[in-house]
């Protein structure tokens, strides 16, 4: 049938936009096919199960793997681990929260933001099959939790982070006028043991398959001596290695004997250390939590050495650690002579036979290391006239005046010491005495900042103990107290312990709100 002109033309347009909408489709659809296949070739299908504290997550696809790192769907992980999540359509975006961490990823990119800080990562998130898949151990370990897979089972397990106290909340200011803390002193006798250097064990720092990364050597009259042992090391080796404490009885006249050994350890493999590994040391410390270590022997006759403790890291991995524990002479006569040593082994060698000199400390990251006859400091601040003195602020760990933990006061005897201006591994105390003149009852606000670059710690008050995150310098600040005043004269007490691996100083606030 002819059909009339006007409908024969409309007729022919219709049938040429149909035949380009169909090859259109067509191509997109081969593209699609050819972009399964892409992903078939480049992922794997992954037979691994995800536990996070003890409890299997549901996928409802199955987990990939992309050049050994397993990937997840985004949301059944991110509820998992507590974290709320938001999609950013239009930036093929995650944006996800938990407590004081912030995490952004984007669609197939290798660069992510952990609250606010770039890093790279070699597997980027992808959408695979119509889901959004992220990488499950950078997630997990981003929210402070602990990532461990069992290849025989193919069992993930997530452990949460074990933090109890509250965070602080960040408020922006910045605080100004600051002058150094003076009268600052030693306090108690449990010797401090720190060793963080070299921080990186690389071929540089560690020239021996089997060495002496810092030593106490003690030589005490006494009957009993208390000890804290601080270490904070990176192994950069290419290898798993093991990081030991050991003490060797020196003395042949004597039997020692190890008590109230108790401890914490924390192994990370991301970049945030003072998270996963700072702040659980020094809340364990000022929550009186550390844990009771037990050992197959705790005496050492004269000439023997025992085994405080051993951790396998693997590469890329930090371990931190604390002991506190008392050494006693339980027989014999004559002083007490023994030596504690951090040591490190990339050939599974006894660890109790390693009794080198320490290595020589690595002058480039000048990262502390020493022994000091104490692990607490005090500092008591001048008087605060709470009607008078309107807002005063001091530095604490500035380096300067209250650096006591220095080279000259170290007791090392066989190697150089490298000051601890951060006063990592100790409790610092500090005591704001006041005056009210007025019979009114007043209340004194306390706050700490960052002074010198990203800061974080623990804070011990009368109302319990808090974390600090990390603040940024010169913006951020947290309110750690609001104390009320009823006497006429008292004081505010502040027990702080940085977490390791943040910058320093940090500084105290003081001022009279109402």
């Amino acid at each position: 049938m002819q059909l009339p002109i006007r409908i024969n033309f409309i007729y022919t347009l219709f049938m040429t936009f149909f035949a380009s909408f169909l090859f259109m489709n067509t191509s997109a659809s081969a593209a699609g096919i050819q972009e399964t296949i892409t992903e078939e070739e480049e992922y794997s299908p992954s037979a691994s199960v995800v536990f996070v504290d003890g409890m299997k997550v549901n996928y409802p696809v199955r987990p990939i793997i992309k050049d050994g790192t397993t990937l997840v769907p985004l949301r059944e992980t991110f509820e998992s681990l507590g974290a709320t999540v938001k999609w950013n359509e239009e930036e093929r975006s995650v944006f996800a929260t938990k407590g004081n961490k912030d995490l952004y990823l984007k669609i197939n990119s290798h660069k992510i933001m952990i609250n606010e800080q770039p890093r790279q990562i070699s597997v980027p998130p992808v959408i695979y099959n119509g889901k959004t898949m992220i990488p499950l151990r950078l997630v997990g370990e981003a929210f402070g939790g602990t990532v461990e897979y069992d290849p025989e089972s193919k069992i993930i397990t997530i452990t949460m982070s074990d933090l109890t106290a509250d965070f602080l909340t960040k408020e922006q200011d910045n605080i100004s006028n600051i002058r150094n803390v003076k009268e600052v002193r030693m306090s108690g006798d449990r010797r401090l043991m720190l060793s963080d250097n070299p921080e990186t064990l690389n071929s540089k720092t560690i020239k021996q398959e089997n060495a002496t990364l810092w030593n106490d050597i003690v030589k005490e009259n006494g009957e009993s001596v208390d000890h804290r042992v601080v270490g904070w090391h990176m192994n950069k080796l290419h290898k798993e290695i093991t990081v030991g404490i050991t003490i060797e009885n020196l003395s042949k006249t004597n039997t020692i004997e190890v008590r109230k050994l108790e401890g914490i350890h924390k192994i990370s493999s991301n970049s945030w250390y003072d998270y996963d590994i700072g702040l659980p040391i020094s809340e364990s410390v000022l929550n009186n939590q550390l844990q009771p270590v037990n050992l197959s022997t705790n005496k050492a006759e004269s000439g023997e050495t025992i085994m405080l403790g051993s951790f396998e890291i693997k590469p890329n991995e930090m371990i931190g650690f604390l002991q506190d524990f008392s050494v006693t002479k339980t027989s014999g006569t004559g002083e007490l002579n023994y030596v504690i040593r951090t040591v490190v082994s990339q050939n599974n060698s006894d660890l109790t036979q390693i009794k080198s000199t320490p290595v020589p400390a690595d002058r480039t990251n000048m990262h502390p290391r020493g022994v000091w006859r104490s692990s607490e400091l005090i500092a008591v601040l001048p008087t605060y006239h709470v009607q008078q003195d309107g807002e005063l602020s001091y530095n604490i760990s500035n380096g300067i005046t209250d650096n006591i933990f220095n080279e000259e006061n170290s007791l090392t005897e066989n190697a150089s010491s490298i000051s601890n201006k951060g006063h990592y591994g100790a409790v610092y105390k500090v005591k704001l005495p006041y005056i009210n003149h007025t019979d009114k009852e007043k209340t004194v606000r306390v706050r700490i900042a960052s002074r010198g670059g990203s800061y974080s710690g623990t804070v011990k008050t009368k109302d319990g103990v808090f974390n600090i995150s990390a603040l940024d310098p010169n913006t951020e600040v947290v309110n750690v107290i609001d104390y009320t005043v009823e006497k006429k004269e008292g004081s505010i007490e502040l027990d702080i312990m940085h977490s390791g691996g943040s910058y320093l100083p940090s500084s105290i606030n003081i001022a009279a709100i109402k």
